[in-house]
């Protein structure tokens, strides 16, 4: 069996570009705090650093819910119920 390259650990600012390159990617993507740490692997203090500088630097945004999502994204996430899609009805 082959030997396969061990892969040294990301380093913070690295971790950091890949969960930008994540949420650039798939813009609507939307996490929990602990949806977050299982995808990127962080214990709940590195993942809170990680929120924490994104948010600082206004790429993400915490909903009323908690969850994180794109600064830019924010917007789209509150419409009015009444907003959200047009209703049709069908003539009689």
């Amino acid at each position: 069996m082959p030997n396969r390259p061990v892969r040294r650990p990301l380093t913070f600012d690295e971790l950091v570009d890949r969960a930008r390159r994540e949420f650039q990617a798939l813009p609507g993507l939307r996490l929990t705090q602990d949806q977050a740490c299982r995808l990127w692997g962080l214990t709940p203090s590195e993942c809170e650093a990680l929120r924490a500088r994104l948010v600082d630097a206004q790429f993400l945004a915490r909903t009323d819910d908690g969850s994180l999502l794109r600064a830019d994204m924010r917007a789209h996430v509150h419409l009015p119920r009444s907003a959200a899609l047009p209703s049709f009805r069908r003539s009689a």
